[in-house]
């Protein structure tokens, strides 16, 4: 991720943490299974998606991630089209450390992904001997999607004041 200049800071993560409050998406998203991985897996993504590509591009110039263009124009010729900047696991919980002290209104999503990332530990999908971790315990599963749950309740509509205190393990 790049770094925001100490110059930078007064301005760029206050207002990058306006843009999250009232355009951006934090979650907790359930991948399928598939080879190596038998149960799946849950990961953290922060999103932020809009018509305007300077904001876009504003983002991942001072945060590193991914942009995709979705080109609306074709449906409807009088849809813009719409550019979606992402961040995933360490380096979303890295930016969200950042904006967190800005944030007003997903700070509680917010500290629960950045607590979500925390308790993960990496899960390597080749089991030679001596070659990695061990595939995630029950125990583990079991709070990775119950932070999943919690995350998915927090960001339905009309849902205001959801506490967050989760408990995770290292």
């Amino acid at each position: 991720m790049p770094a925001v200049s100490k110059a930078q800071q007064h301005w760029v993560l206050p207002y990058t943490a306006g843009i999250i409050d009232g355009e951006g998406s934090i979650g907790i998203h359930w991948h399928k299974s598939h080879k190596g991985r038998p149960r799946g897996f849950y990961s953290l993504r922060v999103t932020v998606g809009n018509t305007n590509q300077w904001l876009i591009s504003f983002l991942q110039f001072n945060f590193g991630g991914k942009i995709i263009t979705y080109h609306r124009s074709h449906k409807n010729p009088k849809w813009a089209d719409t550019y979606h900047w992402t961040l995933y696991d360490k380096s979303a919980s890295e930016f969200l450390k950042l904006v967190f002290p800005y944030l007003q209104i997903k700070r509680p999503q917010a500290e629960l992904a950045i607590k979500f990332q925390g308790g993960k530990r990496k899960v390597r999908t080749n089991r030679k001997i001596g070659s990695g971790n061990l595939p995630l315990t029950d125990e583990e599963w079991a709070l990775q999607e119950a932070n999943h749950i919690l995350m998915t309740n927090m960001n339905r509509k009309g849902i205001k004041d959801v506490p967050c205190s989760i408990k995770t393990t290292s």
